[in-house]
């Protein structure tokens, strides 16, 4: 079974029994972790990140299944949506998702190590409906993060 197919099977026998359990989700609703992208520009030693594909070099879900896994999580009851990678900001439709997201009355989170982050793009993110960012901080020491 490929990527793809194993994840739309996961997904859709996984929200099928959220709606069965909806009630617990209530008044806050759950919150939901998307792996939006294995790619990263970093290969991290505790981040196995980089090491999960499909053969063929598929790293990624599509946009049409993104947007379909955003729609039943929110149909589900879920408040809350956080998105991480590998490094979610190298996935071009990274905003529209928020603003999808957003319009589903969904609060949303970004993981990132950062690395491509300057004040627009923040503003952008902002501006189409993202909640908070988490930076990835791996060590006080600066010789410690740089070679993880």
């Amino acid at each position: 079974m490929g990527f793809v197919k194993s994840t739309s099977f996961f997904l859709r026998k996984f929200i099928n029994l959220l709606k069965k359990v909806e009630k617990l989700f209530k008044p806050d609703g759950g919150t939901a972790m998307l792996a939006l992208t294995y790619k990263c520009q970093c290969h991290c030693a505790h981040c196995g990140s980089f090491l999960h594909k499909e053969p063929g070099g598929k790293t990624r879900l599509n946009h049409s299944e993104i947007s379909y896994a955003i729609d039943e999580l929110a149909d589900a009851g879920f408040s809350q949506i956080y998105f991480f990678g590998g490094e979610p900001l190298l996935v071009p439709e990274l905003s529209s998702y928020i603003k999808h997201s957003a319009k589903r009355k969904m609060r949303t989170r970004l993981d990132t190590i950062g690395l491509l982050l300057d004040e627009s793009m923040v503003k952008k993110l902002k501006e189409e409906g993202l909640s908070l960012i988490g930076l990835s901080i791996d060590s006080h020491d600066p010789d410690i993060h740089d070679n993880l």
